[in-house]
């Protein structure tokens, strides 16, 4: 079950890394770090597509922090 739903505004984590337990980034993610993004698709229940990358990467809660307006 995921934590956030299409269209919420969410930041991807300053301190995201390759060598976490609890998620794999890929190097190509590290670019995003800090980065505020759109939710546009929610994956298999577990994971998300964000705005910022075209689908490139895959994202999970731990990966992201809701964006509080």
């Amino acid at each position: 079950m995921t934590k956030f739903k299409v269209g919420d505004l969410v930041r991807v984590r300053p301190d995201l890394n390759t060598q976490r337990w609890d998620y794999y980034a890929s190097d190509d993610a590290l670019q995003y770090r800090g980065k505020t993004a759109r939710i546009v698709k929610i994956y298999a229940d577990w994971g998300y597509l964000l705005c910022i990358d075209r689908g490139a990467n895959l994202w999970v809660d731990s990966m992201v922090r809701k964006v509080i307006k």
